[in-house]
């Protein structure tokens, strides 16, 4: 399972969750096998600072890594669309959540 968190920083596990998803300055993509974290990997997103369709893109880019879940502060509408479509899971997580504690929460209630 492959588990893609929106992150404020480039601190992987230790990192928080921002407010904002396809603008998120990056993205913590974590890999899990038999419900243990096996591989943890940060990148920038390039999205970022785009002009105008930084959801979109982001979501796109995602697909393409094959990410399974997506955990976020919030999902808007197009995104939304999107992620269902591309049948990627999305789970909201509060703005702040350390991004260690989201994949535990999320993996005590997938």
């Amino acid at each position: 399972m492959l588990i893609a968190v929106a992150s404020e920083n480039m601190n992987g596990l230790n990192d928080i969750i921002p407010q904002v998803f396809g603008r998120s300055p990056a993205f913590t993509i974590v890999e899990i096998k038999n419900g243990v974290i096996e591989e943890v990997k940060v990148q920038r997103n390039p999205s970022a600072n785009a002009d105008h369709g930084a959801g979109p893109t982001t979501c796109m880019r995602l697909k393409m890594m094959n990410v399974d879940t997506v955990i976020a502060a919030e999902f808007g509408p197009t995104v939304s669309a999107i992620l269902k479509e591309a049948k990627i899971n999305m789970v909201e997580m509060k703005a702040g959540t350390k991004i260690k504690d989201a994949i535990n929460q999320y993996l005590m209630n997938p």
